[in-house]
């Protein structure tokens, strides 16, 4: 038997109960004489399972006499409700329904069981059962060997000599999915296929230890010498936030505009004079601030993504241990891209070195600053000067060993986030909170925002849009 009357076979066999159930019912029709009429709520007819469904269905209900009525929801839930609504208000006798998932099933059911009117499932678990409590309207439900199709699926891939697999399965919370993938998951195993990772389950360490990846040498993934390289993040984080920017169209509810994207690493390194001299090395990363996103603002001073185990030290910690004041430390102002959501604002951090010492920096993301969505600007980005203001003053993003004379100071600067959406839709009361909290200037405002405040009391005076 092909896919396709497999297909219609499950169309048909729910066709024939409920055509059945409705007949030797008292809830069918009081005419004898009147031509049955059914309502199919479908998921989506543009999907060629459901296409073969509908078809399949309308053709076999004119060799048994019922009329057919095919309604196509387009895998919205709530639109597979409506439909079923329809049908009723139509005065069907009875109504055929593939649930978009389980949830909704005792949703369409219930429609059908207040109107009286006979009903009964296709292809999918509606999350009920036929019992005392359905009233006598619940006919029951036809699917096909879900299960037994994952099985076929394994050995399929093992006969062809697939070791290790990826799986990836349809609408969560259907029945179809979960089943197929669970005789998928459970032949595979008995196969000694490998399964690297599957919806289900979370990931974790071991999702990658079978793991191989290769990349093409001499590329930004495999360096070769004499290429400088010391960071893994740098590219990484850029493709983050580059995979993340690909999907925003198809995707715009549920993306951010880009974050400062580096760990904006600083070295300190010399000898301790209140230590007897003894060898000191500081280490850190830094924070600074995440893309704006539908319904929110981006994070102010957060760490870059995937290193959120890494702790700030706080002021007095690190002047214990290290020979060094930290004079200043807060959030730059005017750093996270303006947007109907702002992006996060990046971190300033200046440091007073007290003995002689050596400094290590990298900084990335100078030239990709976290970029904008949707309208939305992008973000300032970071900066490091070695005694600012002084005759020496030198910027630097990228260094080694560079040497401070007892005294140096060392101004670190991290970017932001990009901003989403239009600035000149962001409320003026935000940006006036913004201000009074310090993320954005009164300058800000009134350039990126439109937004022009009264400098004493921060009440709105003019809106520039």
């Amino acid at each position: 038997m092909t896919r396709k009357m497999l297909r219609g076979t499950v169309a048909v066999a729910s066709l024939a109960l409920l055509a059945l159930a409705a007949c030797g019912s008292s809830h069918g029709s009081s005419n004898p004489n009147k031509q049955l009429t059914i309502g199919f709520a479908i998921p989506v007819l543009a999907n060629p399972y459901w296409k073969a469904n509908a078809d399949f269905a309308t053709k076999m209900g004119q060799q048994l006499g019922v009329k057919v009525i095919v309604a196509d929801a387009q895998e919205k839930e709530d639109a597979q409700l409506k439909n079923v609504q329809d049908l009723i208000a139509q005065g069907v006798d009875g109504i055929i329904f593939g649930p978009i998932t389980t949830e909704i099933g005792p949703a369409l059911l219930k429609a059908c069981q207040n109107a009286h009117i006979m009903c009964a499932a296709a292809a999918r678990k509606p999350g009920v059962e036929p019992s005392a409590s359905t009233g006598g309207y619940y006919a029951g439900y036809v699917i096909g060997d879900d299960y037994g199709d994952g099985v076929v699926g394994a050995q399929l891939l093992a006969g062809a000599g697939c070791k290790r697999v990826v799986t990836m399965s349809g609408l969560q919370g259907n029945s179809v999915a979960d089943d197929r993938l669970n005789g998928f998951i459970s032949k595979a195993h008995e196969l000694g296929v490998q399964i690297l990772g599957n919806p289900q389950r979370p990931v974790d360490g071991g999702t990658f230890k079978t793991l191989e990846v290769t990349a093409p040498a001499g590329s930004i993934f495999m360096a070769e010498e004499p290429a400088a390289c010391q960071w893994y993040f740098s590219s990484l984080g850029l493709l983050i936030d580059l995979v993340v920017t690909a999907l925003a169209p198809v995707l715009p509810d549920q993306v951010a505009a880009a974050h400062f994207g580096d760990s904006m690493v600083l070295f300190l390194s010399g000898k301790d004079p209140r230590r007897g001299d003894q060898p000191f090395l500081y280490v850190m990363p830094h924070a600074g601030g995440w893309g704006g996103f539908e319904g929110g603002d981006g994070e102010d001073g957060l760490i870059n993504n995937v290193n959120g185990g890494f702790k700030d030290y706080p002021v007095e910690v690190f002047e214990v241990k290290y020979p060094a004041l930290i004079r200043s430390y807060g959030f730059r102002p005017d750093t996270g891209g303006a947007g109907r959501f702002r992006g996060g604002c990046g971190l300033y951090r200046v440091f007073e070195v007290e003995p002689a010492a050596y400094l290590y920096l990298w900084f990335e993301r100078s030239k990709t600053p976290g970029w904008g969505l949707f309208g939305g600007e992008s973000a300032v980005g970071p900066d490091v000067s070695v005694n600012p203001g002084r005759e020496d003053e030198r910027h630097m993003l990228k260094v080694n060993a560079h040497p401070l004379a007892p005294g140096s100071v060392v101004d670190m600067r991290t970017g932001g986030g990009g901003g989403f959406g239009n600035p000149h839709e962001r409320d003026p009361e935000r940006v006036r909170e913004d201000v009074r909290d310090g993320f954005v200037s009164l300058g800000g405002a009134a350039r990126d925002y439109g937004v022009v405040l009264d400098p004493d009391t921060l009440d709105v005076v003019e809106l520039r849009r």
